[in-house]
């Protein structure tokens, strides 16, 4: 569906309605934030609640440094181990 068949008036009152529950869970998404670093504090483990738990581990992970790949090849090389995608994002600002 695209813009062009929605109504202009329902399409301003959804971004409005986005961008008012982005900033009710803001500030929530903050504290949750805070509080996961005082549990990687806290290390390794399964902490108990009542009704919920926390788990936290720690992981190696390994990553391509895509960086370093694309010196070493040649460009041809690089273009084919390359996959392209279309990716839809939908960002809210302020105006």
């Amino acid at each position: 569906m695209t813009a062009a068949v929605v109504n202009r008036t329902a399409i301003r009152r959804d971004v409005e309605r986005v961008a008012e529950i982005v900033t009710i869970i803001r500030p929530l998404l903050e504290e949750l934030d805070a509080l996961k670093a005082k549990f990687r504090e806290f290390g390794d483990g399964e902490y108990l609640g009542k009704d919920h738990k926390i788990v936290v581990s720690t992981a190696t992970r390994v990553s391509l440094d895509t960086a370093k790949v694309k010196a070493r090849l040649a460009p041809a090389d690089y273009a084919a181990c390359t996959v392209t995608k279309n990716v839809t994002s939908v960002l809210v600002k302020e105006v």
